[in-house]
C-alpha cells in the first residue's frame, strides 16, 4: 500500500515541517546562502538548532558536522522534486505529479525555532502574512486511463527560511502542495512526466 509522510501540524500547538527527509513522493534539497555570497548545497541535514547561540549545526554528504552561525546566514533554500518511476522497474506504471497552492510566511524569533529529527518546528501561533500561490493554468483533458488509482496527499512544504539581521529572527515561507500519485492499470510505460516545483 503506498504510505506518504507528510509535513503538517501534529499538534494545536506547532507546526512540523519536513526540509530534507525524502519520502515516496518527493526528494528533498537545501541551498545554503551565506552573507559573503558563498552558496553551500552539500548539507543533507539540519541536526539541530541552538537558539541561545543562534547556531545550526547541519551534517554535509561526508558527514561532517558544520555549525553556522545565523549571524552568517542570510537565507535557507529548499527545494522538492518528485518522485519518478525507473523506467526498468518491474512494476505498475506510477506518476507522480504536484500542484503548488498559496502559502503562509510567518515570523518567528530566534527562540521560537526549533529543529527536532530534521524537522523545523514552528509554534501554530507564530505571526504569519499569506503568500499567493502560482497562477494555475487551465486544466488539461483527463488522461487518466480507466481502471487507473489517484490518491492525493496534501503537504505543507516549507519553501525558504531568512534570517531577519536586525533581529535575528526569521521568516519561513510555507506552500500548500497537492501530490496526486496515479497507478495506471495498463502496461503503457510512456509518459513518465514529473514536475519539478
Amino acid at each position: 500500500m503506498f504510505m506518504a509522510t507528510v509535513a503538517c501540524p501534529v499538534q494545536a500547538q506547532e507546526i512540523r515541517l519536513n526540509v530534507l527527509k525524502s519520502d515516496e513522493l518527493a526528494l528533498r534539497r537545501m541551498v545554503v546562502f551565506k552573507k559573503s555570497g558563498d552558496k553551500i548545497s552539500s548539507f543533507v541535514k539540519i541536526d539541530s538548532f541552538e537558539p541561545v547561540s543562534g547556531i545550526f549545526v547541519m551534517e554535509d554528504a561526508t558527514g561532517e558536522m558544520v555549525s553556522i552561525p545565523t549571524s552568517e546566514i542570510q537565507k535557507i533554500e529548499f527545494e522538492q522534486t518528485v518522485r519518478r518511476q525507473n523506467p526498468v522497474a518491474q512494476e505498475a506504471h506510477w506518476e507522480i505529479k504536484a500542484t503548488a497552492g498559496a502559502g503562509l510566511r510567518y515570523k518567528l524569533s530566534r527562540g521560537a525555532l526549533r529543529v527536532e529529527s530534521g524537522e523545523l518546528v514552528l509554534p501554530a501561533s507564530s505571526p504569519s502574512t499569506s503568500v499567493p500561490g502560482p497562477t494555475v493554468p487551465s486544466p488539461e483533458p483527463s488522461s487518466r486511463e480507466p481502471g487507473s488509482r489517484i490518491t492525493a496527499f496534501k503537504v505543507s512544504e516549507a519553501r525558504s527560511l531568512t534570517v531577519d539581521g536586525a533581529s535575528e529572527s526569521f521568516f519561513v515561507e510555507v506552500q500548500a502542495v497537492t501530490y496526486t500519485h496515479e497507478t495506471f492499470s495498463g502496461s503503457g510505460s510512456s509518459g513518465l512526466s514529473g514536475t519539478r516545483k
